[in-house]
């Protein structure tokens, strides 16, 4: 935990001195919404770093549990202790339970799914992304059977503030599912750009930052500091960590 909260102090100060370091516009909208598609996760849904699992019993309801993925992809399970979630499906994890308990259970009879209430802890939908900075209403938003775009996250994010926003360099960061690294963008978001482009698509556990400074091109920060760094799938919500341009 103090590792976590060391490399998150360290990340944000380095994006703080990227942020005064720099001034310009990202790549428009229409130009780079076809390269931001086609890293779209179009594969079965895999259990990330950050979801939360409710784990029932059938026959032994005090080991019920519901728990988050660790930013290292594993879980502890009740008796059996620690097992590797990340990059499975449901299915894969649901058999590979079942197998682990039938060990120690006559009836090893389990129900495993994505998202729960952690107990006052906090909440992460199987279908959650964040929006943060010169939004109104900064936080999780909630993606359900749905395909969402980045301008309609903005809009349900309660709009950019006019004052403030910065939409040429809106930031948009992508989590492999398969890799655990990040891909990165800077975009010019502005306006006068969203009806002569294509939509952008997002996909769980994006992290979208409307700034209000411009960020230059920081590809060898978000190398360094994203992608080798921190932890694979390490929270960074809360720090907005963003994105540089590709």
């Amino acid at each position: 935990m103090n590792r976590d909260r060391s490399l998150r102090s360290v990340a944000a100060g380095l994006l703080c001195a990227a942020l005064a370091a720099c001034a310009s516009y990202g790549r428009p909208l229409f130009e780079i919404a076809p390269e931001i598609n086609a890293t779209l996760y179009t594969g079965p849904t895999l259990i990330e770093p950050g979801d939360v699992l409710d784990l029932r019993f059938v026959r032994k309801p005090e080991w019920n549990q519901i728990a988050q993925v660790r930013a290292d992809g594993r879980i502890s399970f009740p008796v059996v202790g620690e097992l590797r979630a990340a990059g499975k499906t449901i299915a894969e994890l649901d058999r590979q339970l079942v197998a682990t308990y039938g060990q120690v259970l006559e009836d090893p009879s389990l129900l495993l799914n994505v998202g729960g209430d952690r107990g006052g802890e906090g909440r992460d939908s199987p279908q959650a992304i964040t929006i943060s900075g010169e939004v109104r209403t900064p936080g999780g938003l909630t993606i359900v059977g749905e395909r969402i775009t980045l301008i309609e996250a903005i809009g349900r994010a309660g709009g950019h503030l006019k004052d403030t926003a910065l939409l040429g360099n809106t930031l948009m960061m992508r989590r492999s599912p398969t890799t655990g690294l990040y891909a990165s963008w800077r975009i010019d978001a502005r306006e006068d750009h969203w009806e002569k482009s294509q939509p952008v698509y997002l996909q769980r556990h994006d992290i979208i930052v409307v700034p209000n400074t411009p960020i230059d091109n920081v590809n060898i920060w978000v190398d360094q500091y994203i992608n080798k760094m921190i932890p694979t799938g390490l929270t960074t919500f809360a720090l907005g960590i963003f994105v540089a341009d590709r």
